[in-house]
């Protein structure tokens, strides 16, 4: 590939449980780089795995003067918030790259390029919306686009409160994208976990009575029964969002499979039981009775963020 890529990821405080995975299948994916910046005593043994030091008062005072705002933050979960600025925020690291992005960690990435190349590339500002996996063009257009208008806050009003905004997704960067005519390519092979089940259930495809994920060879498969017969598809990456997986892998070059009791490499296709429809109708209540509540439990300045939002999304 002739077009240089990196992600750029943020993480503070300690290291999940399953980070070793994410940053395995990110190593399998050797022609795109990945910084992260942590305050975290952690290197990595792979080559396309840079990890910058740095703690959480120095990335404040970076950001503060890269975007000429005064900023502190308080809780890691902000950096959602300031991804769209990244490419001012970092351009002293990202020189080389052709596009930058951001991605999450609770993900298993499969072969990247297998769904990604330089026509794709060549043609798009960006490819993807989501907060969990999205590139920009590294230019001035692309990594200054935060600071027009379009979204429902303004970057100012974003980015020097301690509120959380999802200012990297829908009502954010995604409204200015749009009024801007921004050039957008989206991947819908993926697996985006729908969070109101236990079981791993797609939240942007078909769902089967029997399914899982299997990973083999730096790729990723969905794999469900139809008709009795198992079949396959090949997936970018497997985003189990606010999900705390089971890791019981001993061998990370052994193929592995996933689902909701398990993460393993011994084989056993029951690491996801079988869909049961009257206790998942069950969940989407019990998820959404927490919504209530965690919406009334919020600050003031958050529930007006939040209803705004709603009126506008």
């Amino acid at each position: 590939m002739k077009n240089r890529v990196c992600f750029i990821v943020c993480w503070y405080g300690k290291l999940p449980n399953y980070f070793k995975l994410w940053e395995y299948s990110c190593s399998k994916n050797s022609m795109i780089d990945f910084l992260i910046f942590t305050d975290q005593d952690y290197q990595s043994i792979y080559k396309n795995i840079n990890v910058i030091h740095m703690d959480l008062n120095n990335i404040s005072g970076l950001i503060s003067h890269k975007l000429n705002l005064d900023v502190s933050i308080e809780r890691p979960y902000k950096f959602c918030d300031f991804r769209p600025a990244y490419g001012v925020i970092f351009e002293d690291y990202i020189r080389q790259y052709d596009f930058w992005g951001h991605c999450d960690t609770d993900q298993v990435f499969g072969n990247i390029m297998d769904f990604l190349n330089d026509e794709i590339l060549s043609k798009y500002d960006r490819v993807n919306h989501l907060g969990h996996f999205c590139l920009y063009k590294n230019n001035t257009l692309m990594n200054n686009l935060y600071k027009q208008d379009g979204a429902v806050f303004n970057y100012r009003e974003v980015f020097l409160s301690n509120c959380n905004y999802a200012f990297d997704e829908i009502t954010g960067i995604d409204m200015i994208c749009k009024k801007n005519n921004i050039s957008n390519y989206e991947i819908m092979d993926f697996a985006d976990i729908d969070v109101k089940h236990r079981r791993y259930m797609l939240n942007n495809n078909i769902n089967y009575k029997k399914q899982y994920f299997f990973y083999s060879d730096g790729k990723l498969y969905f794999k469900y029964y139809e008709n009795d017969e198992l079949k396959e598809k090949e997936i970018m990456y497997l985003h189990f969002q606010k999900k705390k997986p089971n890791i019981v892998i001993e061998d990370y070059d052994n193929s592995i499979y996933i689902g909701s009791i398990e993460y393993t490499d011994k084989e056993n296709v029951q690491v996801n039981p079988e869909g049961n429809s009257v206790k998942e109708k069950f969940e989407v209540v019990f998820y959404y009775m927490k919504k209530v509540t965690d919406f009334f439990k919020c600050n003031k300045e958050q529930k007006k963020i939040w209803i705004k939002q709603k009126k506008r999304g």
